[in-house]
């Protein structure tokens, strides 16, 4: 299926205003995802808990936010239980 310009250019708007609009309408609100209430409500529950998995992409954005300012990598802190 092949999609006019102009449709395309009303789709792109139509997703950057669902990106933008709740921003901007709540700009004190907290979004979070699935995962962080999950971990909130399986601490309260036992404080004790220790994740068996953790997901790539959270390794993978850690390497990648823990750059020094010569572009070494430095490695991210290990997880003790």
């Amino acid at each position: 299926m092949k999609l006019s310009p102009i449709t395309k250019v009303v789709l792109i708007l139509l997703i950057g205003a669902l990106i933008i609009i709740p921003q901007i309408a709540l700009p004190d609100a907290e979004f979070s995802g699935a995962d962080d209430a999950a971990g909130t409500a399986i601490t309260a529950i036992d404080e004790n808990y220790v994740p068996w998995f953790e997901s790539c992409t959270d390794q993978l954005l850690i390497c990648c936010s823990l750059r020094n300012r010569t572009g070494d990598a430095v490695s991210a802190p290990m997880r003790t239980t």
